[in-house]
């Protein structure tokens, strides 16, 4: 079983998640997953959680 992401590197995941939607406008989950280099899965909650949070980074998911 992987290790699951401290805190700090959730953060971090996330602002690069957003940096990367805002830099490329719509890209897909596995475009994330292929830049960020970590999983689909693990793409795919980290975007849920900053739709959850509301804020300017969920306009951008959404």
């Amino acid at each position: 079983m992987a290790k699951p992401f401290t805190p700090e590197q959730r953060e971090e995941l996330k602002t690069r998640i957003v940096e990367l939607v805002h830099q490329d406008g719509r890209v897909t989950i596995r475009q994330l997953s292929d830049e960020t280099g970590i999983s689909r899965a693990s793409v795919g909650r980290l975007c849920m959680e900053l739709v959850a949070s509301g804020g300017n980074a969920a306009n951008l998911l959404i």
